[in-house]
């Protein structure tokens, strides 16, 4: 599949990642993104679990298909994709550490994680059948042309679909003032956009849209039971409450996105979608 052009160092949300990487496994796991929660869901996994299955049906994956997963995290969404489907998958993470854990814990020949910076990839075109991006392009100051890449290397036909967390519909000054923007500066997710954008952006790019499927109230759940397994954690992880005063200024930035975005659900403010268009 060619090789992928290093990360930078300097990348900012490489650095967000690296620096809480012990948060994010420790109360996360191996999975980085929402939850599909229903009335009967027992925990977090099975949650997430429920919004890779959703990602399936839309992909439409199947047994030896050649997937690509934008901005991967530490794999656990490509190992269970291929584990699940048989499909093969390459993801790309511009963290060092989700990188190193990766190739760590990973035993399945069917998933190839590299370390590289997706704007620039070294990829060839039309090389896979679907292309994911499971709540990353929100880390992109200009998503556009993160879109641009995801049709390019899409094969004709093949299936674009990207996992997103979303602002409502044409936010207000206030909202936008104390609560998405702060949301964008301490998650280090400038690129969080109307769902009007994102369909802007696919359409300018070429791809044709099949559904816009909107999730918020399944997946608002997830943030309270984040901050309570982390305010559990803090008294029963020496480990993480070292690191927290360690880094006292990355965990309180996590610490108080977390409350904002489990506000901006709350009112309506923020909402999640899962957009998928065909190249």
């Amino acid at each position: 599949m060619g090789s992928v052009t290093p990360a930078s160092t300097r990348d900012p949300v490489a650095t967000h990642y690296d620096a809480l990487d012990r948060w994010y496994r420790a109360l996360w796991g191996e999975h980085l993104h929402h939850g599909l929660w229903g009335p009967n869901t027992r925990d977090r996994l099975e949650a997430s679990e429920a919004l890779l299955r959703a990602l399936v049906d839309a992909a439409r994956l199947n047994p030896g298909m050649h997937v690509c997963d934008v901005g991967c995290g530490y794999g656990g969404p490509a190992r269970w994709l291929a584990a699940i489907t048989g499909a093969e998958i390459l993801g790309i993470t511009n963290s060092p550490a989700q990188a190193a854990f990766a190739r760590e814990v990973s035993a399945d020949p069917r998933v190839d994680i590299r370390l590289g910076d997706w704007r620039a990839n070294g990829l060839p075109g039309g090389a896979f059948d679907a292309v994911l991006a499971i709540e990353s392009l929100a880390h992109f100051t200009h998503p556009a042309e993160a879109i641009r890449e995801m049709i390019r290397v899409a094969k004709p036909d093949g299936r674009i679909v990207i996992a997103t967390w979303i602002t409502g519909k044409s936010p207000s000054r206030w909202a936008n003032r104390w609560l998405l923007d702060p949301i964008r500066r301490t998650g280090e997710s400038p690129g969080l956009a109307e769902e009007t954008a994102y369909q802007k952006w696919l359409k300018e790019a070429g791809a044709v849209e099949i559904s816009v499927e909107h999730f918020g109230p399944q997946v608002r759940r997830t943030w309270s039971n984040a901050m309570l397994r982390a305010v559990q954690a803090l008294f029963t992880d020496r480990a993480l409450l070292r690191d927290a005063v360690c880094h006292p200024v990355q965990t309180w930035r996590l610490a108080t996105s977390a409350a904002r975005i489990w506000l901006g659900y709350r009112l309506g403010r923020l909402d999640y979608a899962i957009f998928t268009y065909v190249r």
